[in-house]
């Protein structure tokens, strides 16, 4: 097993700062890559499936417990988040595959996209996958998830 981890790539910047909007432009310019991004479509948050290039409903107006996870002001579906953690097991043989994004959710309650998140970077850092790991992580969460993953040796970027 590799001590190093400069298989997986941490993009981070502040909240509303077009990380999503970059990496479309960015997978655009690469020819296997998987994952999802969680664009604001209209208005509203979606699950986009890179590699099946499909749109799920993500945020919601709902507030239902039982289909809905509340965070802050915002709801989303949990079909949207099982989507996204069956994208996430579905990962194999990419150049890249992202995850877009791991929040609040994730690193501070174990919701949302884990445990799947938690899965597949262990699979990056034991070489059990091939190609690169791109987590997009919000700025303010960066610490917390290096600390929580052990990724103190994955590469940081701020820009694509």
């Amino acid at each position: 097993m590799s001590s190093s981890h400069k298989n997986i790539i941490i993009l981070s910047r502040p909240v509303h700062s077009g990380k999503t909007t970059a990496l479309f432009r960015y997978i655009k310019t690469i020819s296997n890559v998987s994952g999802f991004l969680t664009p604001d479509v209209n208005g509203s948050r979606m699950l986009y499936d890179i590699g099946e290039d499909k749109y799920y409903p993500f945020q919601t107006d709902e507030t239902d417990t039982a289909t809905t996870i509340k965070i802050g002001r915002f709801s989303f579906l949990q079909s949207a988040f099982q989507n996204g953690q069956q994208i996430i097991n579905h990962c194999g043989k990419q150049d890249l595959f992202v995850i877009d994004e791991v929040g609040k959710l994730e690193v501070e309650n174990d919701e949302g996209f884990e445990p799947m998140i938690s899965k597949v970077i262990v699979q990056f850092k034991n070489n059990d996958v091939s190609g690169n790991l791109l987590l997009v992580i919000r700025d303010t969460l960066l610490e917390k998830a290096i600390s929580k993953y052990g990724l103190v040796e994955a590469k940081l970027i701020n820009q694509l």
